[in-house]
């Protein structure tokens, strides 16, 4: 049993952030940094709707990586992301996975011309929206010819 000041040393050791896990027992990150650096601007491009006028949620990601042919669990959004571009890694996946996310942004675009029809008043809005994910669509091409 641990003396109360080898407790209380933990516990400062602890508040000011120094390593405090028990051997193998803390969870590490260094895994999702092995994906190459332009996973940052694809996350940027593709899940950022002020860039694209989508929004992606992290179910949606889940579905387009089981189309891709992937399987990724449910996490932070960053974090799934980053694992389906290390699965993307080759151009053949990555294509998979850019044909998904195209499939995705044209549904929703479909989505935005219905909701603008519907509702005439709220159209300038929801044209802009697709007018972001028309050209994010447009340029998912450019992401093979680029990176790979």
């Amino acid at each position: 049993m641990k003396s109360y000041e080898e407790l209380k040393q933990e516990f400062e050791n602890l508040k000011i952030g120094e390593d405090f896990c028990i051997s193998g027992e803390c969870e590490t990150n260094n895994d999702l940094k092995d994906y190459p650096s332009y996973t940052e601007a694809l996350y940027k491009l593709l899940m950022a709707p002020s860039l694209n006028g989508v929004y992606v949620t992290r179910w949606d990601l889940k579905e387009i990586a089981t189309l891709s042919g992937e399987s990724i669990a449910i996490s932070p959004r960053k974090r799934m992301f980053e694992q389906l571009m290390g699965y993307a890694s080759d151009k053949e996946n990555m294509q998979k996975v850019l044909e998904q996310f195209k499939l995705y942004f044209l549904e929703k675009i479909d989505a935005y011309e219905k909701l603008s029809s519907e509702f005439p008043a709220s159209k300038p809005i929801f044209d802009a929206f697709s007018a972001k994910a028309n050209y994010t669509v447009r340029n998912l091409p450019n992401i093979i010819k680029e990176y790979f």
